[in-house]
C-alpha cells in the first residue's frame, strides 16, 4: 500500500482535487488529521473514510508537542501505517509532479530501483495574478513559479520525502523521516528528484545546504501552492470572525512576510498539467457520491461567504492593492551571491569584512544547538577553526547573550582562537623563485584565453591563493567564481563526535584567510567564493554559464570524469576547459591524464571538442561551436 499522511484545517474546497490527483498517480490510502474546522473539512474526510478512501483522525487541542507532531504520532499508531509499504507526509497544497514514464509511482520506482527514500525539492508557485477564489483545479490555475535553481529564501530549498516504510526510521515528520536506528543506517539509500544519490542526508535536517545536493528534478519535484489566489491566501492566513485583524499565529500581523517568502511568479511551469486529465477521471468518480458532492459545495459556499466579508476589511483591501500584480523578490546564485558557506550566503552589499568571521561564528553556534538536540554534530565539528563549543549549556549561553545585546552583539561572542587570529594576521610569504616561475608560465598560458572575450571564469580548487591572484590579474576577466570545499565533505554533513582532523582544521582556517585576503575583490563583485563540493554547487549554475573552467589540482579518476561531464554542460560552446595536471612525470597526475583522454576519446565528443593548447602541465580543451 502507498500511503499519504496529512493534517488539514479549513481546506474544504481543495480536498477532492488533491485526493483525486494522488489516487491518479498511485496512492491507495490517506490518513488525515483535522482540528478546529469551520468549513466542513472534517466532514469531507469522514465521508472519505466511509467510502474506504481515507482514515479520519480527530486531533483536538491542546497538544503537548503541537498539532502536527501529535497528528503524526496518532497516524503512526494506526494499523494502516503498519500496512503501508511507502509513506509520504504531504499537505493539501502540495502536489508531487512525477516526470518519467506514465507519471505514476511505479514509474518513479523503476527510474531509481535502489532508492528507499526519495527527496523532492519544493517548487514554490505564485498566485498568477489571480485575486478571486474560484472552484477550479489549483494545478490548472497556477502555473507561475520560482526559478528552478532559486537559492533564497530557504523555502526554495526545502524538501519533502517519500520513504519506504521498512522500520529504519522511528518518526515520520513534515518534511522527512527522522531518528533512524543506528544499526540500520547502512540500509538507507537517499536519492533526489533526479535519482542521484544524496550522501549524508540520511541524518540531515529538512532544509538543504547551499551546496546544491538534492536540487535534481529530472524525474520528480514537489509543487507547493502555498498561496493560491489572494482570496484563498487571506482566508488561509486570517483567523477568527470576519472582522478580525489577527493573522495565523505563525506569521507576523500583516501576512506580507509569508506571502513574499512563498509567492513566486518568475517562470512558467506547466509540467503537471499533463497529469490533470487522469486526475479529473478520479475527481468525477468522487463526485458520483452525492453526499461528498454536497459537502464539497458547502465548503466552497462557506469560503465564498467568508471571503466576501474579508474583502470589506481595510486589511484585505490594502493587501489586494499591494499584491495583486506581485511577481517575486528574486535572489539567484549567479546574479547575487558573493560568498556561500553551507548555511550562510552573502551578497557583495551584505558582506562586511570587519564582522564576517564573527557572523560565521554565530551561525556555527546556531547550527551546533540544532544538532545537539538530535544528538549529532554539524559537519564543521571535525575541522572547526572557530572552535565552536559542543557543550549544550555553553552553546545556549552564547546564543542567549548574543540575542540579548543586539547593539553590541559581536562583542558577546567568544574571542577568536589564537591559532586562527595568527593565520589571519600573518602577512603572506613572498613567492619562492620556483613559485614565481610557475606563476609567470601560468599567466602566459592563461592570457591566450583571456584575449578571446573570455570574461566569466570558474576555478575549481581555490586553496592556492597565487592561482586566484593570477586569474584576477587578467585584464579582460570580469568575474571569477571559485569553488573549493576547504575541508567540507559531502558525505559528512553530520558527524558523531568532535575528533578534530588537523589538516581539515587548517583548511577551515584557510577559507577565512582567503575571504579576508581578497575582500576588496569580493566587494567589487569580481570574485565570488563558494565553499562546497564542486559537483554539488555546479548544479546550481545555468548551462553555458562560464567562458573558461579551470580544474586545478590532481584528483582521482572517477571524480574527474564526473566533473568533466558536468563542466561540459556549464561551459558555453566556444568556451574552454583546462587543467594544470597534464604532466606524465608525476604519479598523482596519471588519473587526471587518463580521465582527460577518456573524456576526449568519446566518439561524440571527438567531433565537438578539440585540444586548443598544450603546454605541460597545462592542457586546454575547447568546446566547438555548432
Amino acid at each position: 500500500m502507498h500511503l499519504i499522511i496529512s493534517t488539514m484545517k479549513d481546506e474544504g474546497p481543495f480536498i477532492l482535487e488533491w485526493i483525486a490527483y494522488y489516487q491518479s498517480i498511485g496512492f491507495d490510502h490517506f490518513i488525515i488529521s483535522t482540528n478546529d474546522c469551520s468549513d466542513g473539512t472534517d466532514k469531507i474526510i469522514s465521508r472519505l473514510q466511509d467510502l474506504g478512501i481515507a482514515t479520519h483522525i480527530d486531533n483536538p487541542g491542546p497538544w503537548e508537542i503541537g498539532p502536527q507532531a501529535a497528528a503524526y504520532e496518532k497516524a503512526m499508531a494506526h494499523p494502516k501505517y503498519e500496512q503501508a509499504e511507502w509513506v509520504m507526509v504531504c499537505d493539501a497544497d502540495e502536489f508531487l509532479d512525477i516526470k518519467v514514464g506514465d507519471h505514476t509511482l511505479d514509474a518513479l520506482f523503476d527510474a531509481s530501483p535502489k532508492a528507499n527514500v526519495f527527496a523532492f525539492i519544493w517548487r514554490l508557485f505564485g498566485h498568477n495574478g489571480v485575486v478571486d477564489f474560484e472552484d477550479k483545479f489549483v494545478t490548472d490555475q497556477f502555473t507561475m513559479a520560482a526559478p528552478a535553481l532559486q537559492v533564497l529564501p530557504q523555502q526554495n530549498r526545502a524538501l519533502k520525502t517519500l520513504f519506504r516504510n521498512n522500520g529504519v526510521y522511528r518518526i515520520a515528520s513534515t518534511h522527512r523521516p527522522k531518528r533512524p536506528y543506528p544499526k540500520r543506517e547502512k540500509e538507507l539509500y537517499w536519492v533526489d528528484g533526479s535519482g542521484q544519490k544524496m550522501p549524508g542526508y540520511d541524518r540531515q535536517d529538512w532544509t538543504f545546504s547551499l551546496t546544491g545536493v538534492g536540487y535534481g528534478d529530472a524525474i520528480a519535484r514537489m509543487n507547493h501552492y502555498a498561496v493560491r489566489s489572494i482570496d484563498s491566501y487571506l482566508m488561509k492566513r486570517m483567523r477568527g470572525d470576519v472582522n478580525t485583524t489577527s493573522f495565523h499565529q505563525k506569521m507576523e500581523e500583516t501576512g506580507q512576510a509569508y506571502w513574499r517568502l512563498h509567492c513566486w511568479n518568475a517562470v512558467e511551469d506547466q509540467s503537471i498539467r499533463a497529469k490533470i486529465p487522469r486526475a479529473r477521471v478520479f475527481y468525477e468518480k468522487l463526485l458520483e457520491d452525492t453526499a461528498l458532492t454536497d459537502l464539497h459545495k458547502g465548503a466552497v459556499a462557506f469560503h465564498k461567504q467568508r471571503i466576501a466579508a474579508l474583502r470589506e476589511t481595510e486589511r484585505a483591501k490594502s493587501f489586494i492593492s499591494q499584491y495583486a500584480d506581485y511577481r517575486h523578490d528574486e535572489i539567484t546564485l549567479m546574479k547575487d551571491v558573493s560568498i556561500c558557506d553551507d548555511r550562510a550566503i552573502y551578497t557583495a552589499e551584505q558582506f562586511k569584512p570587519e564582522t564576517f568571521i564573527k557572523s560565521m561564528q554565530i551561525i556555527r553556534y546556531q547550527e551546533m544547538r540544532k544538532r545537539l538536540l538530535v544528538r549529532n554534530l554539524p559537519w564543521f565539528a571535525n575541522c572547526d577553526a572557530l572552535e565552536t563549543s559542543t557543550d549544550k549549556q555553553t552553546v545556549q549561553r552564547v546564543l542567549n547573550r548574543f540575542a540579548a545585546k543586539a547593539e553590541t552583539r559581536f562583542s558577546t561572542l567568544p574571542p577568536l582562537p589564537k591559532e586562527l587570529t595568527a593565520v589571519l594576521n600573518t602577512p603572506r610569504k613572498p613567492p619562492t623563485p620556483r613559485q614565481e616561475r610557475q606563476s609567470r608560465k601560468r599567466v602566459t598560458f592563461l592570457k591566450t584565453f583571456a584575449a578571446r572575450s573570455k570574461r566569466t571564469w570558474l576555478l575549481i580548487g581555490g586553496r592556492d591563493e597565487q592561482i586566484i591572484d593570477d586569474l584576477l590579474s587578467l585584464p579582460d576577466l570580469e568575474t571569477l567564481f571559485v569553488i573549493e570545499p576547504w575541508g567540507m565533505r559531502e558525505a559528512e554533513l553530520v558527524v558523531p563526535d568532535q575528533n578534530i582532523d588537523e589538516k581539515r582544521k587548517e583548511q577551515d582556517a584557510k577559507f577565512f584567510r582567503t575571504i579576508m585576503r581578497f575582500q576588496d575583490q569580493i566587494k567589487k563583485g569580481r570574485l565570488r567564493i563558494f565553499r562546497a563540493p564542486p559537483l554539488s554547487v555546479l548544479k546550481l549554475f545555468e548551462d553555458g554559464f562560464f567562458d573558461v573552467a579551470f580544474l586545478n589540482g590532481g584528483r582521482r579518476s572517477r571524480p574527474v570524469k564526473d566533473l568533466l561531464l558536468m563542466l561540459d554542460q556549464k561551459v558555453r560552446p566556444g568556451g574552454t576547459i583546462l587543467t594544470n595536471t597534464y604532466w606524465h612525470q608525476r604519479d598523482s597526475s596519471r588519473d587526471m591524464i587518463a580521465a582527460v583522454h577518456e573524456y576526449l576519446g568519446n566518439d561524440d565528443r571527438a567531433q565537438s571538442h578539440r585540444i586548443q593548447s598544450l603546454n605541460p602541465p597545462y592542457i586546454a580543451v575547447e568546446r566547438l561551436k555548432p
